[in-house]
């Protein structure tokens, strides 16, 4: 089953960002407007905390996908 609130907390960030709620085992994908992918991972647990210190300032695409869907949410980094 595949919960397509998944959550991203905080949001604006500026050092990490936690994923709550995920499916699972999801495929989990971020990238910035341009297209580049900054993230990708999978996870077995419902949460997964990344670290953003790294990302440029600018708004990202955070991919969750599973078997058979894929939700794409908005992400905003602000140092």
């Amino acid at each position: 089953y595949f919960d397509p609130k998944f959550m991203i907390t905080p949001n604006p960030a500026s050092s990490y960002i936690t994923l709550n709620e995920l499916p699972t085992n999801p495929n989990i994908k971020i990238t910035y407007t341009t297209g580049k992918t900054v993230f990708s991972g999978t996870t077995n647990t419902t949460e997964l905390s990344i670290n953003t210190s790294d990302f440029a300032n600018g708004i990202y695409i955070v991919m969750v996908s599973s078997e058979r869907k894929s939700v794409n949410k908005k992400l905003i980094i602000n140092h």
